[in-house]
């Protein structure tokens, strides 16, 4: 995240793939340089709004966050919300040049669901798909860090969820 770029990050992925956890490490990297500010997805409608911009304004070259933001992202019937619209000139038009700011979106939903616009060279700067992690790596990080060995193919969540929430057991039913 450079200091004079502005623009969108994606973070896709089914739930648990450590999209959150990726947030957190970014911040913990970068909080001596960057602010960060976390903006509830319930606003993502007001992104544009007076009282927003006026905070925003305030805000410069910070980074906002809007986790979960599915209602943002997607585009229905080829229609495009207003949300969209906002996002599209807040990330990239004349408002985003005076701002200087940074959005990292992330979403839960298949990419293909979202607003073509939005993933545009220039206006998204970077898009990550977050996935489960493979059998093999997920055994060297259970290993380093003395968790149970996996036997598939599993999230970070499954990883650190404890004892046998990702193991597969056989029960047979009576006696």
């Amino acid at each position: 995240i450079k200091e004079d770029e502005n623009g969108l990050y994606i973070l896709h992925g089914e739930a648990g793939t450590g999209k959150t956890t990726y947030i957190r490490h970014l911040i913990k990297e970068l909080k001596r340089n960057k602010k960060f500010v976390y903006v509830p997805s319930s606003l993502v409608n007001d992104i544009t709004s007076p009282n927003f911009i006026s905070f925003i304004l305030e805000n410069k070259n910070c980074v906002f966050i809007i986790e979960d933001c599915e209602n943002l992202v997607v585009t229905k019937n080829n229609t495009r919300s207003s949300a969209v619209a906002d996002m599209l000139n807040i990330t990239d038009g004349i408002l985003a040049d005076a701002l200087k700011i940074k959005f990292i979106c992330t979403f839960n939903i298949n990419e293909k669901n979202i607003d073509e616009a939005l993933l545009r060279p220039g206006r998204c700067r970077m898009r990550y798909d977050f996935g489960k992690l493979k059998k093999e790596k997920a055994i060297k990080a259970a290993d380093k860090l003395g968790l149970k060995v996996p036997n598939k193919d599993i999230s970070l969540a499954e990883l650190f969820a404890g004892e046998n929430k990702f193991v597969e057991e056989k029960r047979k039913i009576g006696f």
